[in-house]
């Protein structure tokens, strides 16, 4: 799953979410194995990118591309304690990672 999402074949991730007050905070740590001929991927170690738990990733991402973002990898389906989802990254018009989740 993590290496579909990144775009990168070689992609895998460790994460921890924190939770507490209302708010869930989540520390990932990215890592490729191997050497990789993409730099500044979403898996590549300290590419900083921000995630929005969203209402629907389709509309959202269709209204992002709308302004000039770009998909990288593709939409995954996931499974976690809270429930099951998609996610996807994508780049904003200056390059910028951001992660959309949608959780049902």
């Amino acid at each position: 799953m993590v290496a579909r999402v990144h775009g990168v074949a070689e992609a895998q991730a460790r994460v921890a979410m924190l939770e507490g007050g209302g708010i869930e905070i989540e520390l990932a740590e990215n890592s490729i194995r191997g050497e990789s001929a993409t730099r500044n991927a979403p898996a590549d170690p300290g590419v900083p990118h921000i995630a929005l738990e969203v209402g629907d990733l389709d509309a959202t991402l269709a209204a992002a591309e709308g302004h000039g973002a770009t998909l990288v990898g593709e939409a995954v389906e996931f499974d976690i304690p809270r429930g099951t989802g998609r996610l996807l990254y994508m780049r904003d018009p200056d390059g910028c990672v951001i992660e959309l989740i949608e959780i049902d």
